[in-house]
């Protein structure tokens, strides 16, 4: 038991410092919990948890489709059904990458049976809450609203990946880091306080990792109309924002290579 909590072995599963408020409350505290006592299992694997995190949520866009639109009956059951797999299974999409680092075996393969699934999941559930809407409405704005938000989301994630890419080519290295992500430092309890009061203000950053808590909420008080109509105006300017700031940051980066590389005049 001692070992389980040895503060080695939890700084080891605590690598990566969230920036989301979702998975900084409440997804990555509990894929650290669930990895304690299973991090060390050889049958639990990064794949594994990737293809059971990638199962729940489609089921969970299953569960939450409208009766109206050929869905299956919605009971309470049903309900609370879907948004229990839909934490559940953004739990576990936070335990696989968690699991690949602690474990030192991050694959080429592992990122893009993570990653390519996060896409078609965005779009299922998005649209799950859309036709939600939709029957509720009659109004096909909403649609266009949760797809504004899916495209516009695909956008940040291409930029993501093309800069990691970019970074790789112009600094020689098998696997660049983004400049975005952070490592998850050493916190006295003061400092857990602090930043728990700092990150409160990304409660306002609604990225695919937040979708599991507000479209929780949304579809538990039928405010699905409101949450995609916040969806759709953060999206176009946050992902104008971040994609600006990654294209700077890579053009600095070339910049500086390329001074490097330079000869000086004579």
């Amino acid at each position: 038991m001692t070992r389980l909590f040895a503060k080695e072995r939890i700084a080891k599963l605590r690598q990566k410092q969230e920036s989301s408020f979702t998975p900084i409350f409440l997804h990555r505290p509990l894929a650290i919990l669930f990895l304690i006592p299973t991090a060390d299992i050889a049958w639990v694997t990064p794949n594994r948890i990737t293809f059971v995190s990638t199962i729940m949520r489609f089921i969970t866009a299953a569960l939450l489709w409208p009766e109206a639109m050929g869905g299956i009956h919605e009971t309470p059951a049903t309900l609370w059904t879907a948004i229990l797999l839909w934490h559940l299974g953004s739990v576990f999409d936070a335990m696989d990458g968690a699991l690949a680092r602690y474990r030192g075996t991050s694959s080429a393969f592992g990122r893009f049976i993570d990653k390519v699934p996060d896409r078609m999941i965005a779009l299922a559930l998005v649209l799950s809450i859309s036709a939600r809407a939709y029957v509720e409405t009659n109004e096909v704005l909403y649609v266009l609203l949760g797809m504004v938000y899916v495209s516009m989301s695909g956008i940040t994630s291409t930029a993501k990946w093309i800069d990691l890419g970019i970074r790789a080519d112009l600094t020689g290295a098998t696997k660049a880091v983004d400049p975005i992500e952070r490592p998850a430092p050493e916190r006295t309890p003061m400092q857990w306080v602090l930043y728990a009061l700092w990150s409160l203000r990304t409660i306002i950053v609604v990225t695919e990792m937040d979708l599991p808590l507000w479209g929780t909420l949304a579809v538990l008080f039928q405010k699905e109309t409101l949450l995609l109509s916040y969806l759709a105006i953060f999206i176009v300017p946050y992902t104008f924002g971040i994609t600006f700031k990654r294209a700077r940051g890579i053009w600095k980066l070339e910049q500086a290579r390329n001074a490097r590389t330079t000869p000086n005049a004579s």
